[in-house]
């Protein structure tokens, strides 16, 4: 097989090739005549037909419209009439001749065009087993896997790579265009099991596929045995030790100091991959009887929280790089994690860890800091009452202290909600009360607390703006400096032939709704400084606290939740804050989840090994924490507000 770069592919209409593809095409049409054809001639044919759909066409000129709506009907009988000549003696002939980047357009052609219905089975099984690169595409074709059935499901049950196949098609999140794939009605839960088995126990399984079988929960599709999960967990391991055992790896420090006598609070040192922090012990004990001061340190010595009293180690995608979202391979049930999200996590579980230890030397426990909170602070500061939260005492074990805190977490959630729907808290309520709290119904007392994208539109504005893979960003005299169009405009002056051709269309809706414009000196410019600035806040963070925002940033706010950009919501989490909350504590979200909370909760956790409950209990405080940050944050704005 060989591949002719002059000829026509079509592979999305946001391709960066589409537009040299759709000049190809045009050459290609007016050159039309009623010559014999060769099966990669029908094959291009097939690939400019791609190309006449409405986004593409709207933004032609009428003459180049026209000349592609009154050739497809022309293309369709070229095509149409090359088809039905294609049999059982010909077509492994006709495949062979297929140049490679046509062979997924050759299988789209015998389903489209109905060929398999003179195909026999013998044949396209014999096909099937040429290459196992015809199998995978020719599940991307309904027809073809219906009238096939039980051909495929052999060649399935076959080939050990087919494990990879269900589990992309069921399990796997895809960045961008994904196809689907389709499979035999006749293969049945059990096949698929076996085949997973069977992969597992093959011998080179691939370490991301096995990562993904240890955390997949059943469902209709794809449904495995607990067995079957720690088999694939217990070849995960033994990878990773091979890995581990003959590579060094690289080094990745992350350190917490406590010193005496630093000239900063915080002093930080970046060395390659290694953070090193260092906090002044002397201004710990100077605070030491300032429980305030004591709490208020995860605010602004550890950096728990940003300026918006947004959790800083939730995951985000602004976090990952494309390569990292395009090459680490994540289930769609999964919670989204990337290398900043670990690191981001455990410099957070170290800072309380250390934290924790230097109170104790000075005579007071993160528990004393939680319970003067609930008990003596939010009486004190705001009146609230009977508000009751227990610790675990100072001297049981760690495994003790993980299964007495976990439903102090429940309980004070579920007095919050009693407090912002009544104003109060009523104990016997409480204590009555045995419905589980869901983070997501957490509420808040302020409206319109939080600000989100509101679907499509926002997405696509965002991403002319803000995304690094939008070619607007990219001007050929300044050349990848620059990782997105904003930036760009923030730095540079840029005129409309700057800008590739093939984005032009990108620019002018831009234009249009007012986005940028164009001056007297003919620069593209930002037409609302502010309002884009908060377009960018909310790309980079997923969400915006509406009240930390300035009045002039409120106004452009309401102005594009007016328009149908953004949407206001209030709870007391936010959406990636509950999210976070889902993946360490329980599985209804997010299969990869820590599932803590179920863990103490149901009796699984781990058994003998105090490190780890003190591990998952530095984790419980951590959360308990963030979650004061929350009520003190919410607490403060609704008082800020009646003044």
């Amino acid at each position: 097989m060989v591949i002719n770069l002059e000829r026509v592919k079509f592979y999305s209409n946001t391709d960066m090739t589409s537009g040299y593809n759709f000049s190809l095409a045009i050459d290609v049409i007016k050159k039309i005549t009623n010559k014999e054809y060769s099966i990669n001639d029908i094959l291009e044919f097939y690939n400019i037909l791609k190309f006449f759909n409405k986004e593409i066409l709207d933004f032609q000129t009428d003459e180049i419209r026209t000349l592609c709506i009154n050739s497809e009907k022309k293309l369709n009988s070229i095509i149409g009439k090359f088809s039905s000549n294609i049999d059982n003696s010909n077509i492994e002939k006709y495949l062979s001749e297929v140049e490679i980047n046509y062979v997924e357009d050759f299988f789209e052609i015998l389903d489209k065009y109905k060929v398999y219905n003179v195909i026999d089975d013998d044949v396209f099984k014999c096909i099937l087993e040429k290459k196992s690169s015809y199998l995978y595409m020719a599940l991307h074709n309904k027809n073809l896997v219906g009238n096939y059935d039980m051909t495929i499901k052999e060649c399935l049950l076959k080939d050990n790579k087919s494990a990879e196949l269900l589990l992309d098609e069921y399990e796997v999140e895809h960045i961008g265009n994904h196809k689907c794939r389709f499979f035999p009605k006749s293969l049945t839960s059990s096949d698929k099991e076996n085949i997973l088995i069977n992969y597992v126990n093959g011998d080179f399984p691939n370490l991301n596929y096995l990562r993904i079988i240890v955390n997949l929960q059943s469902t209709t599709e794809l449904s495995i045995s607990d067995k079957t999960k720690l088999l694939a967990k217990r070849k995960v391991e033994q990878q990773e030790k091979d890995f581990f055992d003959n590579n060094s790896g690289m080094e990745m420090a992350t350190v917490v100091k406590f010193k005496k006598d630093l000239k900063n609070v915080v002093e930080f040192k970046l060395d390659g991959q290694n953070w090193d922090f260092t906090y002044d012990i002397n201004w710990i004990i100077e605070n030491i009887k300032d429980y305030s001061t004591l709490l208020n340190n995860f605010i602004y010595l550890f950096e728990y929280v940003d300026s918006q009293m947004r959790w800083t180690m939730v995951s985000k995608l602004s976090y990952m790089g494309i390569f990292e979202r395009s090459i680490f391979m994540h289930s769609k049930r999964d919670y989204s994690t990337s290398a900043a999200f670990s690191r981001l996590n455990q410099l957070a579980d170290i800072q309380m860890c250390g934290y924790y230890a230097q109170l104790r030397k000075l005579g007071v426990r993160v528990e004393d800091l939680i319970l003067w909170f609930f008990g003596t602070y939010l009486l004190k500061e705001f009146g609230i009452k009977n508000f009751n939260i227990n610790m675990p005492s100072k001297d049981s074990n760690y495994l003790e202290k993980c299964r007495t805190l976990l439903p102090e977490i429940d309980s004070c959630l579920k007095q919050y909600n009693y407090y912002v729907e009544d104003g109060s808290i009523d104990p016997e309520l409480v204590q009555i009360s045995s419905t589980h709290t869901f983070f997501k119904d957490v509420k808040s007392l302020l409206k319109n607390k939080y600000v989100y994208s509101n679907g499509d539109e926002c997405d696509l504005i965002s991403y002319y703006f803000f995304s690094d893979q939008c070619m607007l960003a990219y001007v050929d005299r300044i050349g990848e400096r620059y990782s997105c169009f904003y930036d760009l405009l923030q730095n540079e002056d840029v005129r409309k032939e700057d800008i590739i051709k093939y984005e032009l269309s990108s620019l002018k809706k831009l234009l249009d709704e007012d986005y940028i414009f164009i001056d007297g000196n003919g620069f593209i410019r930002i037409k609302n400084k502010i309002q884009l600035s908060i377009l960018n806040d909310l790309n980079k963070n997923d969400v915006i606290s509406y009240w930390k925002l300035n009045e002039n940033q409120r106004k452009e706010v309401d102005n594009l939740v007016n328009k149908g950009l953004l949407k206001f919501d209030s709870s007391l989490f936010s959406g990636p804050e509950q999210d976070y909350l889902n993946y360490c504590l329980n599985k209804s979200e997010f299969i990869n989840s820590l599932d803590l909370r179920n863990m103490y909760g149901h009796g699984t956790q781990p058994f003998g090994d105090e490190n780890v409950h003190y591990s998952n209990y530095i984790r419980f405080l951590k959360l308990f924490i963030l979650i004061i940050i929350k009520i003190n944050d919410e607490l403060c704005i609704k008082d800020d507000l009646k003044k």
